[in-house]
């Protein structure tokens, strides 16, 4: 009887035990969205009765998914395991830039890509750097894009320039990253629809 009740309780004690060690279910990563709620540019006047197609932006390498990039020394690039974007900077970028540009009333009509129609011009970007920076006590995001406009009529560049804003951010956290990239993104998406007026005005 007393084999019995001990292989009773060898049999308990390792069914528990194998339920503690099985595959623990990883939780899933936050994910953020970059959408600006700076106050939108004042609506120009006078707007150009052209129209401008914004396409997507291109992305340099290392910043082509939703991974959420920091640097903590210089050329090394490394993401959060357990925040990411909702999509890749080039998916985020393209909406916010789009519509800044739209409120600001500079053109009859303002697309995205994919528009098969034609446009007078063109805008072109791409995301040289969007990463959170851990080099000083206190971390600073760093958002940098290369613009370009397109005169569709002639195909010829009629305007090049980049843009960069670079702000500290409220902490050390992923969370704190992401407040302050969307401050810089949309100080950004600011300059660079005043570029395009200037160009095409």
């Amino acid at each position: 009887m007393k084999k019995l009740s001990l292989l009773f309780i060898i049999v308990c004690v390792s069914s528990a035990l194998s339920g503690c060690m099985g595959p623990v279910k990883a939780s899933a990563p936050s994910r953020y969205t970059l959408t600006s709620h700076q106050k939108p540019l004042p609506a120009s006047r006078q707007y150009s009765s052209t129209s401008l197609l914004v396409t997507a932006p291109n992305a340099s390498p290392g910043y082509g998914t939703s991974a959420m990039v920091y640097t903590m020394v210089p050329y090394k690039l490394m993401s959060y395991a357990d925040s990411v974007w909702v999509a890749s900077p080039s998916q985020m970028f393209l909406p916010l830039l789009s519509s800044t540009i739209r409120q600001a009333n500079l053109f009859k009509a303002v697309v995205s890509a994919p528009y098969p129609g034609y446009t007078r011009y063109t805008l072109n970007t791409t995301i040289e750097t969007m990463q959170q920076e851990f080099l000083q006590p206190i971390s600073q995001v760093k958002f940098v894009v290369l613009a370009s406009v397109t005169d569709n009529t002639t195909q010829k560049v009629i305007a090049s320039q980049r843009f960069s804003a670079q702000l500290p951010a409220p902490g050390n956290d992923a969370y704190s990253g992401v407040l302050s990239m969307n401050a810089a993104a949309g100080k950004v998406a600011d300059q660079i629809a005043m570029f395009v007026k200037r160009s095409v005005h």
